[in-house]
C-alpha cells in the first residue's frame, strides 16, 4: 500500500500536534516513538474519518462542512475514486462558522457516515 498524501498546510499542522503527545497536552495519553515507517500507523489508529474508495493511494481530506473550497475538492476527487485511482480518507474540522462544529458533529455521529457527508452537500 503506498503512503497517503496531505493536502494543505491546515492539515499537517494538525498532525503535528496528533503526533506531539503529552508534551501539548498534560491528560493526552503519550503516542509511541514515531518511526518514519510507523508515522501514517499512527495518525490512521488515531484519525476519525470517513473513506471513500478502496483502491490506489490513500489521501486525508481535511474539510470543512461550510467550505466551498473543500466542496469543489470534493467534486474533483469523485472521478478518481469511480475509477479505483484513489481513496479518500475525509477527517471533519469546524473552524469557518458556527454551524461548522454541528455539522460535523452530525456527519461523525450518523449511522451512515459516508451518506451524511453527501447530505450537506458534498455529492
Amino acid at each position: 500500500m503506498q503512503k497517503p498524501t496531505i493536502r494543505s498546510g491546515i492539515a499537517a499542522m494538525l498532525l503535528s500536534l496528533l503526533c506531539a503527545g503529552p508534551a501539548l497536552a498534560a491528560t493526552a495519553a503519550p503516542l509511541p516513538p514515531i518511526t518514519q515507517g510507523s508515522y501514517w500507523n499512527v495518525i490512521g489508529q488515531r484519525l476519525t474519518y470517513i473513506q471513500e474508495g478502496t483502491k490506489g493511494p490513500v489521501i486525508y481530506d481535511f474539510f470543512d462542512p461550510n467550505c466551498p473550497y473543500c466542496h469543489g475538492m470534493y467534486d474533483e476527487e469523485q472521478p478518481l475514486i469511480r475509477a479505483g485511482k484513489l481513496t479518500v480518507r475525509y477527517v471533519p474540522v469546524a473552524y469557518l462558522m458556527p454551524s461548522s462544529a454541528p455539522e460535523a458533529a452530525a456527519i461523525l455521529q450518523s449511522p451512515h457516515r459516508l451518506s451524511a457527508l453527501r447530505h450537506f452537500g458534498y455529492s
